[in-house]
């Protein structure tokens, strides 16, 4: 019987020892599978953060496009605007010389200009010339809508009148068509006093 109760406890050791293993190993399975499952929770999350991340970065892009696009359709070389401006101001007839000088230019959205003039100090008919800048502007091809609010009548050292005034205008950009055919575009109109 000693012999049979030694095999016993020893058969009840290894299977309280076997049990121990089996019920550590369950224990961290299941912490582990915790783990995993955590884990696997946080690279979703962060995978679901990329794809987050990439959409606003394709909405961005695709808004500076728009934004660059539409720039584009609404921009004007303001260098040739200018051109246009002095090629179309009148001129004396005897100097060959404009009958205004700028001071200064002012363009805004949509082709609107604003622009600092003064009429020249050694012209007999300074209102005049206004009104013939006026009338030039109006009856080009490549202005619209030109308007002096105020004239401001001034005199120089030697006494010459001398009218400084605030002229707007709106360009009128070439169109295709235009471009395509150049017969029939108005000629450039720059008229001269005589």
């Amino acid at each position: 019987m000693n012999r049979l109760s030694f095999l016993f406890v020893l058969g009840l050791i290894l299977v309280l020892v076997s049990g121990a293993f089996v019920g550590y190993a369950k224990v961290s399975g299941s912490g582990l599978s915790e783990n995993v499952k955590r884990y696997e929770l946080q690279i979703a999350n962060l995978e679901n953060d990329v794809v987050l991340y990439e959409g606003g970065d394709i909405e961005a892009a695709l808004s500076a496009k728009e934004a660059i696009d539409f720039l584009k359709e609404d921009s004007v070389k303001w260098s040739k605007v200018i051109d246009e401006i002095l090629a179309t101001t009148p001129k004396d007839s005897k100097t060959k010389l404009p009958l205004v000088d700028y001071t200064s230019y002012s363009g805004s959205q949509g082709n609107r200009l604003s622009i600092s003039m003064r009429t020249n100090p050694e012209s007999k008919t300074p209102y005049y010339d206004v009104a013939l800048l006026i009338k030039t502007f109006a009856d080009s091809n490549r202005f619209k809508n030109a308007f002096v609010p105020a004239i401001s009548p001034g005199l120089t050292k030697d006494g010459d009148m001398i009218l400084t005034f605030n002229f707007s205008i709106e360009y009128v950009p070439e169109t295709e068509e235009e471009v395509s055919q150049p017969a029939l575009s108005k000629p450039k109109f720059s008229p001269v006093i005589k």
